[in-house]
């Protein structure tokens, strides 16, 4: 499939996906980046358009218009928030662009909103990432593009957040071409399959009874789920004091034996 030569592309950078994201385009569609916005002064950024066309924009609350007329003028065509940490407004989601999609680790509809690695594994869910249609509401969106990633025994709140992010990277890079041909499909979201959380959950989701009874599985679940250094782990209160809790799960080389 040939790209789109005229396509315009602006895209909201964050972090380690950001980069990658921003580093494809470089090297890959430089022609067709238009401009990268950063939450804040971003060297690896700086240093990855110094030589492009591109333009960088520092995206500041106290001067959101301004930052909105920075981006109108670039004339997009399509916005890709690559783990961009704010929520889009109405007035970010009508800068002339066709298309806005975002980077969400998540297999949606499962685990829409924050810390889906954790909920994830708490509620056994399909886990993956998922680039999807902006909306006004919080991960809403028809999804364009998925890729699953299989849980398994040894995976923790933190192998599952790396695990994604490299997913992520690799999922944008592989359908850059059609993003960029404008071949981007529409599946409506099915919500009342999936699920939704706030950040303000997770601290009493962690939080083990010791006067309550727990299968195997529900206790291990919770622990793996935040094992997450630096992050606080799972945690029980006793005399006043808060205790952390972290597991480590590893598959054993050899057989067992019965018997």
């Amino acid at each position: 499939m040939s790209k789109n030569l005229s396509t315009r592309m602006v895209v909201f950078a964050s972090g380690p996906v950001g980069h990658q994201a921003v580093m494809h385009l470089t090297e890959h569609w430089s022609s067709n980046l238009a401009g990268v916005v950063s939450a804040g002064p971003d060297p690896i950024l700086a240093k990855l358009l110094e030589t492009q066309p591109a333009s960088l924009t520092v995206w500041d609350p106290q001067l959101a218009q301004n930052c909105r007329d920075a981006i109108a003028a670039l004339k997009p065509d399509i916005i890709v928030l690559a783990w961009w940490p704010y929520i889009l407004k109405t007035a970010e989601l009508r800068l002339g662009q066709a298309y806005t999609l975002n980077m969400h680790p998540s297999y949606l509809p499962h685990c829409r909103g924050k810390d889906p690695n954790f909920w994830a594994i708490i509620e056994r869910r399909p886990f993956g990432v998922t680039i999807h249609h902006v909306d006004e509401g919080v991960d809403t969106g028809d999804i364009a593009f998925q890729r699953m990633i299989e849980i398994g025994w040894e995976d923790t709140g933190e192998t599952l957040y790396h695990r994604a992010k490299n997913t992520m990277t690799q999922l944008f890079a592989d359908v850059c071409p059609r993003i960029l041909a404008l071949d981007i499909p529409r599946l409506p979201q099915s919500h009342a399959e999936g699920s939704f959380h706030l950040r303000r959950e997770l601290d009493k989701a962690s939080e083990i009874d010791l006067e309550r009874l727990y299968t195997g599985r529900e206790i291990l679940d919770l622990l793996r789920a935040r094992t997450f250094l630096p992050h606080a782990g799972a945690h029980f209160g006793e005399s006043g004091q808060i205790y952390d809790v972290r597991v480590s799960i590893q598959k054993r080389s050899d057989a067992v034996e019965s018997g």
